[in-house]
């Protein structure tokens, strides 16, 4: 490696870390610098990591489909070139974006190409790859499973020393945990006990507090939203409508599927409230952002709840339908992954993770 390449892969290392930091313009200004200045294409291993680190910038800017096209471009190049970490890198961020685009059976699949040769992988790509598994694990219900995977990713963060990924971390718990939550609403489960939804909201205060501590700027309002999801999945309707009031007049920097997810949280309180809610005109606006099943679940719910407070009986019956519909394909596809993690050797912790 040349002193030059050197040079500047740790320009492209440091460019990255402002983008986990939430520096995505600092990020992109230094990236875009590398590009201008230099003659990357003449570097592929500097070129690889080059478009994971502009990959990284569209994921966070909630540009999933452009950041699934860097990080696949990386891999390829990286596959050609036989650079393996940077290509493990680079799949374990495709399974991120596969799973964040409602494609969960595609994100197992990346995710077990990046695990095959994990004694090779790089501290950052054994970080992503643990954190991407225990967010399946939970996503399928299965909890023990991602609790220990999340442990992994924990102790994978302190070994890069990096804070934007433990707030990633405790921050990504609480989502999926608060998720399981809404869906057991669906499901006519009781609503969250005390203790788990005391347990979520220090999660979720815990992942905030972690930023402002730390200095990062990661979650920003979604850890709000969070909050509000929480105390609705505790059936605390009034107070999660305090502060979705709150968000969907002022949504600051929430991503429009998050815009949505609030939207449609706030009529759903509204109705267990006995409320009259009047916004029926923004859910409709909003029912697109949505593509995985549990979020479709939700919204057919409380879209037939809204046709049921104007007595269109019929239309209600069949928007609950469709919320059936997709509820049980989140149910099947729960057991897929589950199936396909086990198939990968990934439902358990795998030896070569222990720690050294």
């Amino acid at each position: 490696m040349t002193s030059e390449v050197a040079d500047l892969l740790q320009k492209v290392s440091l460019a990255t870390l402002e983008a986990h930091r939430g520096n995505l313009d600092a990020a992109r200004e230094a990236i875009s610098d590398i590009r201008s200045t230099y003659a990357i294409e003449r570097m592929p291993d500097v070129s690889a990591e080059v478009m994971i680190a502009e990959g990284i910038c569209e994921a966070y800017s909630g540009n999933l489909d452009a950041g699934f096209d860097r990080f696949r471009r990386a891999a390829l190049v990286a596959h050609h070139f036989g650079s393996q970490p940077v290509e493990q890198l680079a799949l374990s961020w495709l399974a991120h974006c596969e799973f964040n685009r409602g494609n969960p059976l595609e994100s197992v699949k990346h995710i077990g190409q990046a695990h095959r040769s994990i004694e090779n992988a790089r501290p950052d790509a054994r970080f992503r790859i643990a954190s991407t598994i225990a967010v399946l694990c939970e996503y399928a219900g299965m909890t023990e499973p991602a609790s220990n995977w999340f442990g992994v990713a924990r102790r994978e963060a302190s070994r890069c020393g990096e804070r934007a990924m433990m707030s990633s971390i405790v921050f990504n718990m609480a989502t999926m945990r608060i998720g399981s939550a809404i869906v057991s609403q669906l499901q006519g489960q009781p609503d969250s006990t005390p203790t788990s939804s005391r347990t979520n909201s220090l999660v979720v205060e815990s992942s905030a507090n972690y930023d402002k501590i730390a200095k990062v700027h990661v979650q920003g309002e979604t850890s709000e939203l969070l909050a509000a999801q929480n105390l609705m999945a505790n059936g605390e309707y009034g107070a999660s409508l305090a502060i979705l009031d709150r968000i969907v007049v002022n949504s600051g920097d929430l991503a429009p599927v998050d815009i949505a997810r609030a939207r449609f949280s706030r009529a759903w309180c509204c109705f267990r409230s006995d409320l009259y809610f009047t916004d029926a005109g923004d859910l409709i606006e909003s029912l697109n952002e949505f593509s995985d099943d549990d979020d479709l679940a939700f919204a057919y719910a409380v879209l037939s709840k809204v046709c049921r407070q104007e007595n269109d009986l019929m239309e209600s019956e069949r928007q609950r339908a469709i919320s059936l519909h997709h509820l049980n394909n989140f149910v099947l596809t729960q057991r897929l992954i589950e199936n396909d993690l086990a198939a990968e050797g990934l439902c358990d912790v795998p030896e070569i993770w222990a720690e050294r």
